[in-house]
């Protein structure tokens, strides 16, 4: 059954109790654009995503946005019965221009309180960014399918080399939707196609992000005759 309504402090306590959850992304909204959140307003700032499992029912799974203070609450409970799990960096391509990779990853930062972010691997944290793009363009409110499947492996393991599998799974999906028209001649990049997509929403002079530790990671260990060139720069 969906988690369509989080309301109340009561509320989140039962479903921690039903469900497995974790929260798998942070996300800054961008001018114009604006989520619905499971405890009721409409959210124009910065939003959660989370993911769902019911412990007795396996196959009743999905994830659910949700604001700061409650993204906030519903991880104080989750820790009750998982210390392990932390609050997530906030992707916010407006606040380090140029190093979208390197925000909330030079060393311990708090996020409303309670368990720190960890200090996030680089190729990982530039991973995280990547997936927070393609959430932002698609506008993203059930993150399903490889994306929850990588964010999952990210988030259980932020300080930690991403797996080569789940590198390439979301250079896959950059190739096969973010192209750009260049000189006459189609380019994959998701730093070009985010660039744009910020200009689009009255980004004053968008950065063009640079993914440098992934790039570098996946020319040296990823790529394979079927995967031969990351598309992320």
């Amino acid at each position: 059954m969906p988690i369509i309504d989080c309301r109340g402090e009561d509320n989140r306590v039962q479903l921690v109790q039903n469900f497995e959850i974790l929260p798998l992304s942070h996300v800054r909204l961008l001018n114009g654009q604006t989520k619905e959140s499971c405890a009721g307003p409409t959210l124009d700032r910065e939003y959660y995503v989370f993911s769902y499992r019911n412990y007795t029912n396996p196959r009743d799974t999905g994830t659910f946005v949700c604001g700061i203070t409650v993204a906030n609450d519903f991880i104080n409970l989750i820790q009750r019965q998982n210390p392990t799990v932390n609050r997530l960096p906030l992707f916010d391509p407006l606040a380090g221009f140029g190093q979208v990779g390197n925000l909330n990853n030079t060393g311990q930062t708090r996020t409303g309180g309670g368990r720190q972010v960890p200090n996030w691997n680089p190729i990982a944290k530039e991973l995280y960014d990547a997936i927070g793009m393609i959430c932002l363009m698609w506008n993203l409110d059930n993150v399903g399918g490889a994306l929850e499947s990588v964010l999952l492996n990210l988030v259980r393991n932020p300080m930690c080399i991403p797996n080569d599998s789940d590198i390439r799974s979301v250079n896959t999906i950059i190739s096969n939707h973010f192209n750009m028209d260049i000189n006459n001649q189609r380019i994959a990049s998701l730093a070009l196609c985010f660039q744009d997509f910020m200009n689009r929403h009255r980004v004053p002079n968008p950065p063009l992000i640079q993914f440098p530790n992934l790039t570098a990671y996946f020319n040296q260990n990823v790529a394979n005759n079927w995967n031969p060139a990351p598309y992320f720069n």
